[in-house]
């Protein structure tokens, strides 16, 4: 570190005198104050609110996984939650590209191109080989990696 001359703490402890003076004469702090005191209760709700519903989470999720190896719930699990966010995602934007709204074709890569049936079975197919065949035997897979490195359901 460079050694500090006395001119330069002078200087500090002056501005920091001056900032000091023009926080509290412009009534900043007053103001912060009045702020946090009606915050204060807010967050008080807020905070017990959270740790009700952390109580009720942990609650359910304790129950729910109670019957279950490591292996069900981090292979298993993690399979059945790729899947099923995997449906609501892709399918909230199948439903939008089947009702064909006039103002969502400005978004499509391909507005002028509508699909059929066939198409969309094309997909679902390749979806489910997907699936079945590449991600599954991954994810269950992973698992002896996953406890290898220490990594467990609880």
């Amino acid at each position: 570190p460079i050694p500090c001359v006395p001119w330069q703490s002078q200087l500090w402890t002056l501005a920091v005198t001056q900032l000091k003076r023009w926080v509290c004469g412009n009534h900043v702090m007053e103001v912060l104050g009045q702020i946090t005191e009606r915050i204060a209760p807010l967050l008080t709700t807020i905070n017990e609110t959270h740790d009700r519903w952390h109580a009720v989470i942990e609650k359910t999720w304790t129950e729910s996984t109670a019957g279950y190896s490591d292996f069900a719930l981090c292979s298993l699990g993690s399979y059945a939650l790729l899947i099923i966010f995997y449906l609501i995602g892709g399918g909230m934007y199948w439903i939008i590209d089947q009702l064909d709204l006039p103002f969502t074709r400005q978004y499509k890569i391909q507005p002028d191109k509508k699909v059929d049936g066939a198409k969309t079975w094309t997909c679902v197919k390749s979806l489910i080989w997907n699936h079945t065949i590449l991600a599954f035997p991954l994810v269950v897979g992973s698992y002896p990696i996953l406890q290898w490195r220490g990594r467990h359901a609880s």
